[in-house]
């Protein structure tokens, strides 16, 4: 005998944490002790060493130690190059800011990063000074670091002595005035922002033996119109040129691995960048907003494997996308206002098309879709307005809401009989001839079954429907508001029962589908109140929130 069931769903979110308690603060714990314990970027280990008045922090990622005072009252610190057979590679951030007794400082060779505000505040201390700038080092090099630079006058260039290996964070902010750096073969290290807002200089060459160039390291310096790198260099860190508009080239290392978030955002005028053969990873907006480049010749390496959210948006000039079977991720509105666009194919490793990924690709009149795709993500070719026509493979089950909206031009969709879902105005603006018009429903599917999809339905004096067959999922809202519609026989087909579905169809009375149906979405019935029982299988996985909401006609939900 069947038994009533609640019409409330389980709360899935609050069971999955008393299932999983100990595994969340376990994940909390760590979580906290990683933001605690972070110096220059650095995750730090907890031991730690205190010798002359500086202390020495273990860094695992770093693979040595991180000095810092012990503590303001320091008076002259001897930076050692090892500790207990580790070498001391790195200053905190404001390792030493506020010690206003201190007059010396001994740095070894050994460092490769030197935190913000290392030195700040320190008013005491004797510095190395030499054509406006300001350095610490040691008796052999006295040159070692460039802490900061103090000449504002009119336009003019510097140039920096041999021995110097790292330039500080935010040594050149806002040297307006400065128009020319010449860099020493001696250099390693360009510190986090050291030239943001430089909004002068012209043109950066570096020389081979540089190994870093920070985060922010020249954002904002506006005259920038060429930069070259040499191949020793191995990191460029996120928004490293962010917002040079007038960067027309750029010569990047062969031995970049990964173009980190924002890198090359808003730099306007760059024409001339070739991607490195050895990239894996393309960050968050790395090339947002570079109208003009990537013209010709655009080739993605077939190393790359992930490539972030809205990496290539609004890259106007890019007519052309070949993504290759090494790709396994994009993020969202990865290539969306590429208005030159018209061509995209995706490789074998894509099984998902992120929400917004080619929206407003105004000019796009193709796409390859991977063989094994799963998922077209919210609004992924929205506004897509010349796009003709749209293979979706089979094995895509889901096709988030806005999908195709305002492809006006599509006329010829196919779609595959493993799709399960559909959201909300997927296909609104289509043209009327990509459809199958029925009995007053419209389906979209393909050349041997063009019933796979029941988009939306059309007989407002309709007080029986059933949908053909052979189709395989319902749009959202496909019933709702049909207020003669008293009974609805879907087919077995038919897994998933979108949200609001049916909400609002007062006169239903009967529905009946599937016995082995998986889910029921978010307000499915709601309204329906002339419903008065309702047989659901066992088979439900899921059912969303205010499924049976205005309902209060029914009296039963049997499962």
């Amino acid at each position: 005998m069947k038994k009533s069931r609640s019409t409330t769903a389980k709360c899935a979110p609050m069971q999955f944490i008393k299932e999983h308690a100990r595994l969340i603060v376990i994940v909390t714990l760590a979580v906290i002790i990683v933001a605690v314990g972070t110096t220059v970027g650095l995750i730090l280990h907890g031991r730690s060493v205190a010798i002359d008045g500086v202390k020495y922090e273990y860094s695992d990622s770093l693979g040595g130690y991180v000095a810092s005072a012990k503590s303001t009252d320091i008076r002259s610190a001897r930076i050692l190059a090892e500790v207990e057979g580790k070498p001391v590679l790195a200053l905190a951030d404001e390792a030493f800011k506020g010690c206003a007794q201190l007059k010396g400082v001994d740095l070894p060779s050994s460092l490769i990063r030197v935190g913000k505000s290392a030195f700040a505040s320190c008013d005491k201390l004797k510095y190395e000074e030499k054509d406006g700038a300001l350095y610490l080092g040691n008796s052999e090099n006295p040159y070692l670091l460039l802490v900061s630079y103090t000449d504002r006058s009119g336009e003019h260039g510097i140039v920096l002595p041999e021995g110097l290996q790292i330039i500080a964070p935010h040594a050149f902010r806002e040297s307006k005035y400065l128009t020319a750096v010449t860099f020493p073969a001696s250099l390693k290290i360009i510190s986090d922002e050291a030239f943001i807002d430089a909004i002068s200089i012209l043109r950066i060459e570096l020389y081979s033996g540089t190994e870093y160039v920070g985060s922010g390291a020249f954002a904002g310096c506006t005259a920038l119109e060429a930069a070259v790198l040499p191949d020793t260099v191995t990191e460029i860190g996120a928004s490293a040129f962010a917002a040079c508009e007038r960067l027309r080239a750029v010569e990047l290392p062969s031995q970049i691995s990964e173009i980190k978030e924002k890198t090359f955002l808003f730099c306007s005028s760059l024409v001339a960048i070739d991607l490195p053969k050895n990239l894996t990873a393309i960050g968050d907006s790395a090339f947002s907003g570079c109208w003009q480049a990537f013209a010709t010749d655009f080739e993605i390496p077939d190393t790359v494997r992930t490539i972030g959210n809205g990496a290539f948006s609004k890259c106007a000039a890019i007519s052309q996308v070949v993504l290759p079977d090494s790709v396994v991720s994009l993020g969202e509105q990865v290539f969306s206002g590429c208005t030159e666009l018209n061509i995209a194919r995706l490789g074998s490793g894509i099984d998902e098309i992120p929400a917004s990924a080619f929206y407003e690709c105004t000019k796009l009149r193709a796409v390859y879709m991977s063989s094994n795709l799963k998922t077209v993500g919210a609004a992924a070719f929205m506004y897509c307005s010349a796009l003709m026509a749209c293979d979706v493979p089979e094995g895509v089950t889901s096709i988030g809401a806005g999908a195709f909206a305002g492809c006006s031009s599509l006329a010829d969709v196919s779609l595959p009989d493993s799709l399960q879902t559909i959201g909300m105005d997927a296909f609104t603006d289509l043209s009327a001839s990509a459809y199958t018009v029925e009995d007053g429903a419209y389906y979209l599917g393909n050349a041997k079954n063009p019933y796979v999809a029941l988009i939306k339905f059309t007989d407002d004096q309709a007080s029986y429907f059933a949908p053909h067959p052979d189709t395989k999922c319902l749009g959202t809202f496909v019933f709702a508001g049909f207020i003669n519609l008293e009974q609805i026989d879907l087919p077995d087909g038919i897994k998933e029962i979108p949200e609001f579905a049916f909400a609002n169809c007062r006169a239903l009375k009967s529905v009946s589908f599937a016995s082995d149906i998986v889910a029921i979405g978010n307000s499915a019935f709601m309204g329906t109140s002339a419903l008065k029982s309702i047989v659901i299988p066992d088979t439900v996985e899921y059912m969303g929130k205010f499924v049976f909401d205005s309902t209060s006609g029914i009296t039963e939900v049997l499962c």
